[in-house]
């Protein structure tokens, strides 16, 4: 008994097709252009530091903020 094996080539040819078609229309590696890569870098370069600042002013504050808040209870409980 033998089975008739199905005919792939057609099926190969549809996922060539889908691929041609991915390739052409999806290829986001050239899709942003030089002058907006280099807007982008601008604003990263002129963002992060400003970013990394207003963080940094942020945990000193809770940093300050904590030891000030157990300072202020020591002496509480001192002048009881």
């Amino acid at each position: 008994m033998k089975t008739e094996e199905p005919d792939i080539s057609a099926a190969d040819n549809d996922i060539d097709e889908g691929n041609k078609y991915l390739q052409q229309h999806l290829d986001t590696s050239n899709s942003i252009s030089q002058q907006s890569r280099k807007l982008l870098t601008k604003i990263d370069l002129r963002l992060i530091p400003v970013m990394a600042v207003a963080y940094t002013f942020c945990f000193l504050d809770r940093a300050i903020l904590n030891v000030s808040s157990a300072a202020s209870e020591t002496s509480i409980a001192d002048m009881d």
